[in-house]
C-alpha cells in the first residue's frame, strides 16, 4: 500500500500478487490491487480485480474483509456505471446455486448469500438451497 501511495505501481502490483499467492482468500490485498490496476488505466484488470473480492466470502472476524468488500463493491459501481443490475457472473452464480451441481453448486450459493448488491430474497433463496444442500450431504 506505501508502495502505491509513492505512485511505484508496477511494485505494489507485486507485493500484492506476491501476498495474493501467499493467502489467495486476502481480500484486502485483492482489492489493493484492483485500487492500483484502476491508477494505472487498467479499466478491464481492476474492474475483473475487484469482481474476484466480490466473489469471495468475508472471512469470520476479519474486519478488513468486510471493508474490503464494500470498497470493491463501491468501486464496480462507479466503474460500470452502476447501471443498478447485478453483473452477469451474480446472474450464473444464482442459475448454479439453483441448479448446479456438487461443490460448485455450494460455492455459487456460498457467493450469493455474500453479495448484498442482490435483493435479500435472492440471498435468501441462496441460503435455502444451501441448507438442502448441506442436508443432501448426511
Amino acid at each position: 500500500m506505501a508502495l502505491a501511495r509513492k505512485g511505484d505501481l508496477d511494485a505494489a502490483l507485486a507485493e500484492y500478487d506476491i501476498a495474493i499467492k501467499e493467502e489467495p482468500e486476502n481480500l484486502l490485498a485483492r482489492k489493493n490491487r484492483g485500487e492500483a490496476l484502476e491508477a494505472k488505466g487498467r479499466k478491464a484488470d481492476a474492474v475483473t480485480a475487484f469482481e474476484q473480492v466480490v466473489a469471495l466470502p468475508v472471512r469470520p472476524g476479519m474486519d478488513d474483509d468486510a471493508t474490503a468488500r464494500q470498497s470493491a463493491l463501491a468501486h464496480l459501481q462507479r466503474l460500470r456505471g452502476d447501471t443498478g443490475k447485478p453483473p452477469a457472473s451474480a446472474a450464473a452464480d444464482r442459475g448454479t446455486c439453483e441448479r448446479g451441481r456438487g461443490e460448485d453448486r455450494m460455492a455459487a450459493c456460498s457467493r450469493v448469500i455474500a453479495d448484498t448488491s442482490l435483493s435479500s430474497a435472492e440471498r435468501i433463496t441462496a441460503l435455502t438451497s444451501r441448507a438442502a444442500i448441506l442436508r443432501e450431504r448426511r
